[in-house]
């Protein structure tokens, strides 16, 4: 699913020439190179959405860092009758256990979604995270 670490040491490259680098400008090229071998959407150099552009390194930096060996394979499940917290809890614990690493750490973050059935009046209650 990642790019076996190379977008990470890319990016470590181009913030180590930003910071210590004696150049008054820095060209990211290598980086944007690595991220459009494996997002064909970002090869070339058209203009981009930033927040796609975002969303596709930290996804890509999340597989890199990931924490464990294999990632292993867990259901998602509704609240069914459980108090929110309680079903948050469990959701986010279960998003954790599957997706451990420092992207994880410090950019999720989880959602309540409740849909009413117009038909039937069943709520359906779930905790979805987001990046």
């Amino acid at each position: 699913m990642g790019t076996e670490g190379r977008i990470v040491l890319a990016y470590a490259k181009l913030l180590s020439e930003m910071q210590y680098g004696h150049q008054s400008s820095v060209r990211p090229d290598l980086f944007k190179r690595i991220l459009g071998q494996y997002n064909n959407v970002f090869e070339g150099y058209g203009q981009h959405d930033s927040q796609e552009c975002i969303n596709t390194v930290l996804d890509f930096v999340h597989e890199d860092l990931y924490r464990k060996e294999k990632k292993p394979y867990v259901e998602m499940t509704e609240s069914d009758g459980k108090s929110d917290q309680d079903a948050s809890i469990e959701a986010w614990n279960k998003h954790v256990y599957r997706n451990e690493s420092v992207i994880l750490d410090l950019f999720h973050g989880q959602f309540k979604s409740k849909i009413n059935c117009n038909q039937c009046d069943k709520i359906s209650i779930v905790f979805d995270p987001f990046l």
